[in-house]
């Protein structure tokens, strides 16, 4: 997103800029219709006062309606313009945050907790309602009536004007006094506060099913409730000067104090006959008007700081660094992938260093190595989730790079170590990102990753919705993502520690489903349980992000060292012995 004047509000609202001058110019013509209804009170007080002519009072209340409705109808008119302009840059706002993380590579997600993102997509957005859709009218409104009113008590008399503008005096200055802090830093600091406390409720609430199998569900509970009153209490320290000052300085701005203030004045001048009854009582409405005014424009005040922060934090997001996106296809005529000298470098460290690697097409490649070890590194550069920082990866003789990101993923399909199906059927679930897909279809697909007939057993068939209709298993999850995968014919699989997670009872079921999965197609396995790839084609060994081995399984073992190593760490915690 290209910056407007450099200016963080300016720059968000920049599409629904017109609609909300068009609101504001409204609004200001429906301000400047309170002088008409002044005027007519003015008539209305003197012709009763001096006892005139019933059409003359009856023609000032009519200039009283008259003003009355402009000032009503153009505000809602503006208002109506506000939040239509409001709705519409909700949408869009949240469409390009949908977007933009869609376009953004993997690491950014396990660098970046999911609790600010969900901020950003939620109450950022959210936080920009109160200003576009209410405080630019409101504010006008509140601060151009009080001036029209201001304005028409100086044309009155002067001490009439000043007399109203007394108590705002004292209120700005006592407010000044005793308050202290920059609001916009101060907005800004809460605004990571909350996100803290959204990442904290985000996690707890994935965790506690595990910390309850554990009987540690108290600590995750306790790790939550100190850090909602670590919040309450930085809150409090953050608030508090500006919350003291505001109880004081608003007692001077009262509806009575202001028209005491008036009043005094005004006598004094009816004493002195320079002030008249009428213009003393509309002085005092004006002035009574002002106290909704100042306290309008403090709340604007607040929620503009917090909009700012809110604008500042959307347009950080939406401004971070893509990956480069190809538009020209390129002829792709085998799945054969190559790595050639790459290296990659992020957070500080060399995650990778020097890979060569050749995985023939249609082959069963697994990638193995102590944690750290750069697996997850190499197996998200070949799905383009990040970018080598040198080097070339490519597909079928074409560096992946060069290839669109659309036809990047119909050659290529990820299984997770943990999938999550949405909330749709279950058929739509493996249909996902096919369309008029025939249930016969989906099923043949189903049948393959082994998991039609749990599906059959339910009362909703393939219309069952997960987490809603039916809870599956963690198998049966991963099951249902194998068979998507199966019925969108990818060439190339990329499987991330697939079984990592999954009971032996399940084991047999997801391995048979991976094998009609990976059946004549290009495949890179992150291994977890080494079992499960002793008849891969080829095991690569990954130590401090560098291929140490390379080789079957066999050849591995009598190689004796890190695989013949993990091989047998790995047979004797499977072993009865080794429980």
């Amino acid at each position: 997103m290209v910056k407007f004047n450099n200016h963080p509000l300016l720059t968000v609202a920049r599409p629904v800029l017109l609609p909300l001058l068009v609101a504001i110019v409204i609004q200001i013509v429906a301000s400047l219709m309170g002088w008409i209804g002044y005027q007519a009170l003015i008539d209305i007080t003197q012709g009763l006062a001096q006892h005139r002519a019933a059409q003359q009072v009856y023609q000032a209340l009519g200039w009283l309606a008259v003003g009355l409705a402009g000032q009503s109808g153009l505000g809602a008119v503006a208002l109506a313009i506000s939040h239509f302009a409001d709705a519409r840059l909700q949408r869009d706002l949240r469409l390009q945050l949908a977007d933009k993380l869609g376009r953004l590579p993997g690491q950014w997600f396990s660098e970046h907790p999911s609790g600010h993102t969900r901020q950003v997509i939620q109450e950022d957005v959210e936080a920009l309602h109160q200003l576009v859709a209410h405080n630019l009218v409101e504010g006008v409104a509140f601060i151009m009536t009080p001036l029209v009113g201001l304005s028409f008590c100086f044309t009155l008399n002067w001490r009439l004007g000043l007399a109203a503008c007394v108590p705002l005096a004292l209120y700005f200055a006592l407010f000044a006094v005793l308050s202290r802090g920059n609001m916009g830093a101060i907005m800004q600091q809460i605004s990571r506060h909350l996100a803290a406390i959204s990442g904290v409720i985000v996690d707890y609430v994935r965790g506690v099913a595990v910390l309850k199998v554990f009987g540690r569900a108290g600590e995750g509970y306790r790790r939550f409730s100190d850090a909602t009153r670590q919040f309450h209490h930085d809150f409090s320290h953050l608030v508090r000067p500006a919350m003291r000052a505001q109880s004081v300085a608003v007692m001077v701005i009262t509806p009575p104090a202001v028209a005491l203030v008036v009043v005094i004045i005004g006598m004094a001048g009816i004493a002195q006959g320079t002030i008249s009854a009428p213009a003393l009582l509309v002085a005092c409405l004006v002035a009574m008007l002002l106290p909704a005014a100042v306290m309008t424009v403090t709340q604007a005040g607040q929620l503009h700081s917090a909009a700012v922060v809110a604008a500042r934090q959307i347009l950080d997001l939406l401004n971070q660094a893509e990956l480069p996106a190809s538009r020209q296809p390129v002829n792709i005529t085998a799945s054969e992938i190559t790595l050639c000298d790459v290296s990659v470098i992020y957070g500080g460290r060399r995650a990778l260093n020097g890979i060569n690697l050749r995985l023939p097409a249609g082959s069963f490649t697994a990638l193995v190595g102590p944690s750290g070890a750069g697996k997850t590194t190499l197996a998200r550069l070949l799905a383009r989730q990040m970018d080598t920082t040198c080097g070339q990866v490519c597909i079928g003789g074409h560096d992946i790079r060069h290839i669109p990101f659309r036809q990047l993923y119909q050659l290529v399909g990820v299984l997770e170590q943990t999938p999550r199906l949405p909330a749709i059927s279950l058929a739509q679930n493996i249909a996902l990102g096919k369309e008029n897909v025939p249930l016969s279809a989906i099923r043949n697909a189903a049948k393959a990753a082994q998991i039609d007939e749990r599906i059959m057993a339910l009362p909703g068939g393939y219309n069952a919705i997960p987490g809603i209709d039916v809870q599956l298993s963690g198998g049966e999850i991963q099951r249902v993502a194998i068979a998507r995968l199966i019925l969108a014919d990818r060439p190339i699989v990329i499987m991330d520690e697939a079984t990592s997670a999954i009971d032996a009872g399940a084991q047999a079921l997801i391995c048979q489903a991976i094998a009609n999965l990976t059946h004549q197609r290009t495949t890179l396995a992150i291994a977890h349980r080494l079992e499960t790839i002793q008849h891969a084609d080829q095991i690569v060994v990954l130590d401090n992000g560098q291929i140490s081995e390379q080789g079957s399984h066999e050849q591995l073992l009598q190689q004796q060292r890190l695989y013949a190593r993990l091989w047998r760490q790995f047979s004797a915690s499977a072993s009865p012995e080794g429980v």
